[in-house]
Formats: C-alpha cells, structure tokens, sequence
C-alpha cells in the first residue's frame, strides 16, 4: 500500500512540474470521455431502447429481398402487402408504411416535419389509440378515400397548443 501511495504522489508532482502537458492529457481524456458517451448514447436511442409500444416483443418486420440485384431489403410495395394481409393466416393484423419528409407552414409557424403514410391497421398493429378524434377506417385505405392527418402529440403541442 505505500508503494501505492508513493506511485500517486510521485504521478500528481510531475503532473504539477508540467502544466502544458497536465492540461493537454486532460483535455484530450475529456474529449474522448465525451465522444465515448455521446456516440453510446445515440447507439442507446437508436438500437438498445425499447420500443415504445405495448408488446413490442409481438412486433415482426417483414420485408422483401432481391438476391438478382444483390439487395437483402428492399422494402414491400402497396399490391404486395395487401396481398400478404389478405392471404395472412399467421398474425392478428398487419400494416405498413412509407415515410419522407416535408416542410409544413401553420400561421408563422414552419417546421420540417417526418410524414407517414400508413394503412388504416398501423395503429392496430402497434396497440396505439388516439388522445383525441379518431384512428384509421378502411375507407381511408381507398386512392380516392378522405383525406385523414393523425398529429403526433409534441406536434399538436407545439403547433396548435393542445387545442382540440
């Protein structure tokens, strides 16, 4: 134990003796520290946290492949989706959607916002009722069904401040 102490005091004169040299190791310690948490929180968002959703270890992700083009995901196209759903005998409801990307002006409000186009079974299938108004019917499946927007609750928030 007093080797030990020896070694820390001994570790703490030099590191007095060299300020340039004491002050550049802990910047540098402090940076990697700071990468290390940075890169694991963003790792911890994306892969390691549940999702957000009742039974989620009932969620399956179907997709198609296209080994001609060398492709392991390629995504479901509408007419094949619907055909899995009608021919389904294995899950209780299945959905789909395609996201993107828009910019959306409300008064003097803009914002990019995350759009997605979902069948009318997506909430469904994630086990998600509204706070307010309605989910998705058949009809709004229809190309020529009504138009339906489903705001997500920081969005009505930030927007219209909780108005119904």
């Amino acid at each position: 134990m007093r080797i030990l102490t020896q070694d820390i005091r001994f570790g703490v004169r030099m590191l007095v003796r060299n300020p340039a040299f004491t002050l550049t190791a802990v910047l540098c310690l402090g940076l990697g520290i700071g990468a290390c948490i940075t890169i694991f929180s963003l790792f911890n968002e994306l892969f390691l946290r549940p999702f957000p959703v009742p039974h989620q270890e009932r969620l399956v992700d179907l997709n198609e492949t296209a080994p001609k083009w060398d492709l392991e995901y390629t995504g479901v196209c509408y007419a094949d989706f619907h055909a899995w759903r009608e021919h389904n005998k294995t899950f209780e409801c299945m959905g789909t959607f395609a996201n993107w990307g828009a910019n959306l002006s409300v008064d003097d409000k803009a914002e990019r916002v995350e759009i997605l186009n979902v069948t009318h079974d997506f909430l469904d299938v994630l086990d998600v009722r509204p706070v307010l108004g309605r989910s998705f019917t058949p009809e709004d499946d229809r190309p020529q069904g009504p138009k339906v927007v489903l705001l997500s609750f920081g969005f009505w928030k930030r927007f219209f401040g909780q108005d119904p």
